[in-house]
């Protein structure tokens, strides 16, 4: 009856051999999952790294073109309002001159007092 007993114990000392075994190997290989992810890990956090220096990088060239654009755009808009004048000028010009000219045409006599200060807008 000890021998069957024994026999029985053996046969489970075994089997639970067997286990042990299988679990060791399947946490050896969850080790080495692991030791894998935290690799990936570091070089995810690495190229983060990478990232956030070229985004930094578009910021700043993105604040330089803005500023640069602005200042461009306000220049434009100097320049409009300074060409807008010139042709305000010019306009009263060429009706001042259209005057005299039909002024000569029909031989009228000039008027004591200068057009350019009358305002034709």
């Amino acid at each position: 009856d000890l021998r069957s007993e024994f026999r029985n114990l053996r046969k489970e000392n075994y089997h639970l051999i067997n286990q042990l075994s299988l679990k060791v190997k399947t946490v050896k290989e969850l080790e080495a999952e692991n030791e894998m992810f935290g690799k990936t890990i570091e070089l995810l956090e690495l190229e983060n790294v990478s990232h956030k220096k070229e985004l930094d990088l578009i910021k700043k060239e993105n604040a330089y073109r803005n500023n640069y654009e602005d200042k461009y755009v306000e220049n434009l808009i100097k320049e409009n309002t300074s060409l807008i004048e010139q042709i305000k000028i010019y306009n009263k010009a060429i009706k001042i001159y259209q005057n005299k000219i039909a002024m000569k045409i029909s031989r009228q006599v000039k008027p004591e007092f200068d057009l350019y200060f009358l305002n034709f807008d």
